[in-house]
């Protein structure tokens, strides 16, 4: 079975196209930009075995760009490190052209984490892109919470996951990520799915943590409890109203069609007493005919008020899924304990299996 760190950069669309794309960008040569992420050892890993695949030769170095910040000039330390023989002379021009047109660099893939610690990479890297080749070796730069002001052109890639990740990727990796936990019905995991895979914006390992906290029953309580710690949940949660419309919206599409396949079941186990109610009229003019084109509404008032004919478990589903569908419908929330009995009802079993 797969890690969540390996399904989310190997089997999630998003991040899988910007894995790709970052490793094409490097093979071809220049200064690839991307951004720091969660589960990045594991992307460092995929990147490395894949340039190996491509070509065992290669020689990949990873450096924090903090490491460099003692050194006056990067581009001597590239050239003691790298080429040390080399013997420079001013008419090259400057070291990182010279590092460029003669190849110094050739074979070897430079990547340099967290560029915000010294930014002289920047301008080293866009340097470097104006004089290279293909055999001029490349170099991978990472970045955190400040994307640098370049744009993509010959020879410089700027990548960043927020481009590349939808909301489905968060939905497929919040259903894995929650698939294990077997005290959970399988509509409740629908519901919790839909849930963190909004609030958890773009970043798995909050989706991984949100998933393991059961947050079904009691969503705004414990996601308030999980914000005490984490600035970003925190943020969100400044807009209740934002919560509320994401929990809101998860109801609307897991409740709803369970109100509908028991509405479908009463009429289909009360035919024929629904029959010789009709036709009827109702308060908006429409003329109902056939029992399957009257909603739960119509029931209510034609049938229960009038003879009161449900057997006791049906009335106790009816009053369930009427009231249930009259808050949603007025853009209130359920409690946990209703989605529980909602979830549970037996209709939903048979329209599962």
């Amino acid at each position: 079975m797969l890690s969540s760190e390996m399904l989310w950069w190997n089997q999630v669309a998003g991040p899988s196209r910007y894995l790709q794309d970052a490793l094409e960008a490097i093979l071809e040569g220049g200064t690839t930009f991307i951004n720091e992420t969660a589960y990045m050892e594991h992307f460092f890993m995929q990147i490395n075995d894949k340039l190996l695949h491509k070509n065992s030769s290669l020689q990949i170095d990873i450096y924090d760009a903090s490491e460099f910040i003692i050194y006056e000039n990067i581009e001597d330390t590239l050239i003691h490190k790298y080429v040390a023989e080399y013997n420079h002379h001013p008419m090259d021009g400057s070291l990182i052209k010279a590092i460029a047109e003669k190849n110094l660099l050739s074979g070897r893939i430079l990547i340099i984490r967290n560029i915000e610690e010294d930014e002289r990479w920047i301008n080293l890297g866009i340097e470097f892109s104006k004089y290279c080749s293909f055999n001029s070796g490349a170099i991978l730069f990472t970045y955190n919470d400040k994307k640098p002001l370049l744009k993509s052109h010959r020879q410089v890639s700027v990548f960043d996951l927020v481009d590349y990740i939808t909301i489905y990727d968060m939905q497929l990796f919040a259903s894995y990520c929650i698939a294990d936990q077997s005290s959970l019905s399988f509509m409740m995991k629908n519901y919790i799915t839909q849930i963190i895979s909004r609030v958890s914006g773009n970043d798995p390992e909050i989706c991984k943590e949100l998933a393991l906290m059961q947050i079904g029953e009691n969503a705004l309580g414990i996601l308030n409890h999980f914000a005490e710690n984490n600035s970003k949940i925190r943020k969100m949660l400044k807009s209740v109203k934002n919560i509320e419309d994401i929990l809101w919206e998860a109801q609307i599409q897991t409740v709803f069609p369970i109100i509908e396949q028991e509405r479908k079941r009463i009429i289909e186990s009360y035919y024929d007493e629904l029959v010789n109610l009709l036709p009827v009229t109702d308060e908006f003019g429409k003329k109902i005919y056939f029992p399957q084109d009257m909603e739960l509404r119509h029931i209510r008032y034609y049938y229960l008020k009038a003879t009161g004919g449900l057997s006791k478990e049906d009335d106790e589903i009816f009053q369930l899924i009427y009231s249930s569908r009259n808050d949603l419908a007025h853009l209130k929330i359920l409690e946990g304990q209703v989605l529980q009995r909602i979830f549970a009802l037996k209709s939903f079993t048979t329209m599962k299996g």
